[in-house]
């Protein structure tokens, strides 16, 4: 009896010592553990894509001589290198600006691992792009983009070799400057309807915000220069929805890259934002299957040649799905290609008529001056050329 007493006494003990320990210490214990697994995840990387550098030979060649070229001392550990130079990234260009003051116009960075050249002169970023044989255009493993890739695949912006050139001479063509004329009576359409878009929205003359305006206005377009579909003709939601899912994956992006843990997929699942980084490019990619159908649609079902006197029906349009059609692109290709594209074509353009709609507001003079210049021109032409075709 006395020993079962005393076996009891023990783990009353024992189970007492557990249920009072302090919360306070329970998470300390979980959060070293969580740092001890983060480091043991980047040592693996580290040692891992050491012994895929020192085996690869052509990546020996490709930092050929850009030892010489100077730049910031990396972290001591080479995996982080200068990548918490780099944040926040809202400090990013005032930082490199500030490089490129001490440094020069080009200067070396280590991030993740990889030797990054930050360019600052049209002349040397020319030299750099044309040596193709030396490696400093390789995307192979880089993070930055391998995060990119449920999105846009192994679309033109991702992918490199044989398969990049090829994907390269098919989407030329739709760049080329006959081409790019034929694109004038779709611009004027297009900014023909944003223009009366603004107008309905300040018919109160009250303050609005019109990025929803700029931003569906540019999708349309280069929805309808990629497909030849015109998306804007209906007054729907599904472009400011597309735009909407595309800001969610930005910031997804952005998320990823301010915290560099999560570049890799172990941790990033754990993400608050993994879900909704998921649903954004699900949705994105069915807007790029949608168009894709609709362009089979048109092809199956063509219209009457100049039926309605638009110029997508008097045969001289070719969109850039023409190209790829005819190239043999399979049609998973040629969603990552539409969304390659519109990634990279639709914000950029809007975000430029974001900044001059801001300067022209901060200078109204200039307003008014140019109203008058575009008037005199026109009076000018009717008097003096009444034929001419304004």
């Amino acid at each position: 009896m006395e020993i079962a007493h005393s076996c009891n006494q023990s783990s009353f003990k024992f189970n007492l010592s557990i249920d009072k320990l302090p919360y306070e210490k329970t998470g300390y214990l979980i959060t070293v553990a969580l740092f001890v697994l983060l480091l043991v995840q980047f040592l693996r990387k580290f040692v891992v894509w050491n012994k895929k550098k020192r085996k690869n030979e052509n990546e020996k060649e490709a930092t050929v001589g850009l030892e010489v070229i100077k730049g910031p001392k990396p972290f001591f550990i080479k995996f982080i290198g200068s990548a918490y130079d780099f944040l926040p990234l809202n400090e990013t260009l005032n930082k490199t600006l500030k490089w490129h003051k001490h440094y020069g116009p080009c200067l070396t960075a280590c991030v993740a691992n990889h030797t990054v050249l930050l360019v600052f002169s049209a002349e040397i970023a020319q030299s750099f792009l044309k040596s193709g044989d030396l490696g400093h255009v390789s995307k192979h493993k880089m993070p930055f983009y391998e995060i990119m890739r449920p999105l846009l695949g192994n679309g033109l912006l991702i992918s490199d070799g044989s398969y990049w050139q090829s994907q390269r001479k098919v989407l030329m063509g739709s760049m080329h400057f006959q081409r790019l004329r034929s694109y004038t009576k779709l611009l004027n359409k297009h900014s023909k309807r944003f223009v009366t878009s603004l107008e309905k929205l300040f018919v109160d003359n009250k303050v609005h915000q019109i990025n929803v305006q700029i931003n569906s206005s540019f999708v349309a377009i280069i929805t309808e220069v990629l497909t030849g579909i015109d998306v804007g003709e209906k007054d729907n939601k599904e472009l400011a929805e597309y735009h909407h899912h595309f800001q969610t994956w930005k910031d997804c992006m952005v998320s990823r890259i301010e915290k560099p843990w999560c570049l890799l997929d172990f941790f990033w699942r754990w993400h608050p934002k993994y879900e909704a980084h998921n649903d954004a490019v699900t949705q994105m990619n069915l807007y790029a299957i949608r168009r894709l159908e609709d362009y089979k649609l048109k092809k199956e079902n063509p219209p009457e040649l100049n039926s309605s006197g638009d110029f997508e029906d008097d045969g001289k349009f070719r969109s850039t799905l023409d190209d790829l059609v005819d190239a043999g692109v399979s049609d998973a290709e040629i969603v990552h290609e539409i969304n390659t594209l519109i990634f990279g074509g639709h914000e950029t353009t809007a975000t430029t008529i974001h900044l001059f709609f801001f300067m022209m507001a901060l200078h109204p003079e200039f307003q008014v001056v140019k109203t008058l210049m575009i008037c005199l021109e026109i009076q000018f032409h009717m008097n003096f050329n009444p034929i001419c075709e304004i």
